[in-house]
């Protein structure tokens, strides 16, 4: 016994045949033509019959079937089909569902779209007009549009590609070269392209709704400057009217119901999908197929604008709670695509959309033009010495990366980050940071306001007029070292560089084998407790460039001359601040290594702290009395700790006395550097 029959003369008809066969439900699928019947696939459960039938065939055909309930998914304009349907099932006594799309309301489309009650009284309103027509209503009624419109010439047709459309079109006089013979729907993108193509000035179809692909026409034929002519969809009044009619969604609800099972869609499998820098012509193929086979878009609204999506499904998010939330509620969903400007790989969303999809759904990433591609060849600069960075909602130490760096590129949110970057390196420009710089600015990058800006940082009137960019969009930045002053590569400031008073100072010997111990990445987040003079600030901020330094003394003064190198040295990736640790440190982001200047008499209270922010943490103290060594000894017996290292440091420099030089001896150190227990699991140890 086949459960449901299906008269099927839609996408959502072949749609529902192919999801109750997924859930092994027995069905029988109706198609009028045998190419409607290529498109499906049945089984020993799941029939397909095909070919057209009358009222008799239909009645024997259900009967035979033994279903349970009859679903019509007849096309909206197929009248009379429905009605016999719907008799057929009066007669029977079996449960009649009609499946109507959702039809859009006719006042959202302005006023180059005319609604007529038949496709004749839409054609004899052009009849007397000049310009070419493009027909979209297939191929039933096309005698009747050939008929008024005698110069065939002017005529356009998209039908599907089976021998009976292709037959009446050559009955209707259409010329061959005037025949697209393709199966739908499309997207606006494909729908402008063949209107330019033809001229297109007035576009004919019905009002077939979303999954016909009626808004892509309207929006098709808009930026074209074709009046679209809609034929009114018969059953739209009706289905206002009467409770008869279910959209997709709620067709499958009541069969859960009436047959008392569960009907599961399949997972949807996830596309992540770089766009390019934003114009429509620098996409990939691959791309581009993508989305038009997605059925819903997410995205950031300024990506969304984009005309590539134009009649898509659109959501404006692409965080991955409210993807996922959405796609359970909206289990229909089989082909979701999330868009991305640029590169999926380049500092996007996508990367971290990826890895919290692991284990729930199937994902796949495509690839798209960077803008780092793009404006290299359009500015003509090799790109691979370039130090690719993003402000794009993130911090970033540019002023450090500019000193060690030839060429910078940068992306940035908007107009706000564009106006403080230059204010930043202005500020570094004239505190004698960072050597003169050059800026190119390029703006909307491949879409049509396009425009490309250079300036230099020392630059007078076109350096205001960067920073009086009023329009906001998508912002790259190229800054170009102009100075040959070699790049300082190696840490060890002399201590004569940094502002002195009698606050003690980490010297320049002592100070590189705490950095060392330190193990420092680019991407650090470090503490100096008790920071002193913030040398160790200073160094460690220039090498952690895309991390941060939390800085803190007890003491005001201390932390004052801290603030002063931390200026002179144009560091903007630290924070210095009066507090007295361990209880500074609870508000304070989680550490990936800290170094002990100064612990006021709280030296186990504060590891403790640090260890429960970070049971991995990487920690360096320093000690010159013998008290502060023991006690840190009988610390750490007592913590979960590891790698530990004591090493004393005893440094002697020469020091001129008249004609002569001698050695003079500084106090020694003790350097005691150790891990989180957690870090040597981590690594395997």
């Amino acid at each position: 016994m086949n459960k449901v029959f299906i008269f099927a003369g839609t996408t959502e008809g072949r749609k529902l045949f192919e999801l109750l066969k997924k859930n092994n439900i027995s069905c029988t699928v109706s198609v009028a033509t045998d190419y409607g019947a290529n498109l499906l696939e049945g089984n020993s459960r799941c029939k397909v019959l095909s070919g057209r039938m009358t009222k008799e065939q239909m009645c024997l055909a259900v009967k035979k079937s033994k279903c349970a309930c009859v679903v019509d998914a007849t096309h909206p304009f197929a009248l009379e089909v429905t009605s016999q349907i719907k008799v057929v099932c009066s007669e029977l006594g079996i449960k009649y569902i009609r499946l109507l799309r959702d039809i859009d309301e006719q006042n959202d489309f302005g006023d180059s779209v005319f609604f007529f009650d038949s496709v004749k009284s839409a054609s004899e309103y052009i009849k007397d007009k000049e310009g070419n027509v493009f027909v979209t209503t297939g191929s039933k009624e096309l005698e009747v549009i050939a008929k008024i419109l005698e110069d065939k010439s002017r005529v356009f047709v998209r039908v599907l590609p089976s021998e009976e459309s292709l037959l009446k079109c050559m009955q209707s006089g259409v010329s061959e070269k005037n025949i697209i013979a393709m199966q739908g729907p499309f997207s606006a993108f494909m729908n402008e392209a063949m209107f330019r193509e033809t001229k297109t000035k007035f576009v004919i179809t019905k009002e077939t709704g979303a999954a016909g692909g009626f808004e892509e026409k309207i929006i098709a034929a808009k930026k074209c400057g074709a009046v679209t002519l809609v034929v009114k969809n018969p059953e739209a009044k009706k289905s206002k009217k009467c409770q008869k009619s279910f959209s997709y969604s709620e067709t499958l609800a009541f069969l859960e119901k009436f047959l008392q099972r569960k009907i599961a869609f399949s997972v949807p499998k996830i596309v992540l999908a770089g766009i390019g820098p934003g114009g429509k012509d620098f996409i990939t193929k691959e791309v581009f197929d993508a989305i038009q086979y997605a059925d819903v878009v997410f995205g950031a609204r300024t990506v969304l604008e984009n005309s590539l999506f134009d009649g898509k499904k659109k959501i404006d998010s692409y965080q991955f709670k409210y993807v996922n939330e959405y796609l359970k509620n909206h289990p229909e969903c089989e082909r979701p695509l999330l868009a991305f400007s640029g590169d999926s790989g380049f500092y996007s969303g996508a990367t971290s959309f990826f890895k919290e999809c692991s284990g729930k759904y199937s994902c796949s990433l495509l690839p798209g033009l960077s803008s780092v591609n793009y404006f290299s060849a359009k500015i003509g600069i090799p790109w691979q010495d370039w130090k690719l960075l993003s402000m794009h909602g993130k911090y970033c130490n540019v002023e450090s990366f500019i000193k060690d760096n030839q060429r910078c590129f940068v992306i940035l949110s908007g107009k706000k980050d564009l106006h403080d970057l230059v204010k930043r390196l202005g500020n570094a420009y004239k505190s004698k940071i960072i050597p003169n710089v050059k800026i190119t600015i390029g703006f909307n990058l491949s879409r049509e306001d396009e425009s490309i800006v250079c300036a230099e940082i020392s630059g007078g009137r076109r350096l205001k007029e960067i920073n009086s960019f009023k329009k906001d969009g998508l912002f790259s930045v190229l800054l170009e070292r102009l100075s040959d002053e070699p790049l300082r590569l190696a840490a060890g400031i002399g201590d004569e560089n940094f502002c002195r008073t009698k606050i003690p100072m980490t010297k320049r010997d002592v100070r590189l084998i705490i950095l060392n111990r330190m193990a420092l990445t680019e991407n650090s987040i470090v503490y100096d407790i008790g920071c002193g003079t913030g040398s160790v600030t200073v160094e460690s901020a220039l090498i952690a460039k895309n991390g941060f330094v939390y800085a803190m003394d007890m003491k005001a003064d201390a932390v004052e001359l801290t603030k002063t190198n931390v200026a002179k040295f144009g560091i903007s990736n630290a924070e210095v601040t009066l507090k007295t640790a361990p209880d500074g440190l609870a508000e304070l982001p989680k550490p990936d290594c800290a170094f002990i200047g100064g612990s006021s008499g709280k030296l186990k209270e504060i590891i403790k702290a640090l260890l429960k922010k970070n049971p991995s943490v990487r920690i360096v103290v320093s000690s010159v009395t013998l008290e502060t060594f023991c006690l840190l000894q009988q610390t750490l017996s007592s913590l979960p700790v590891d790698d530990v290292d004591f090493t004393q440091v005893s440094v002697s420099r020469s020091e001129k006395v008249g004609k002569y030089n001698f050695v003079k001896a500084e106090n020694p150190v003790w350097v005691v550097s150790f891990s989180g227990a957690a870090r040597g699991k981590k690594n395997g140890k």
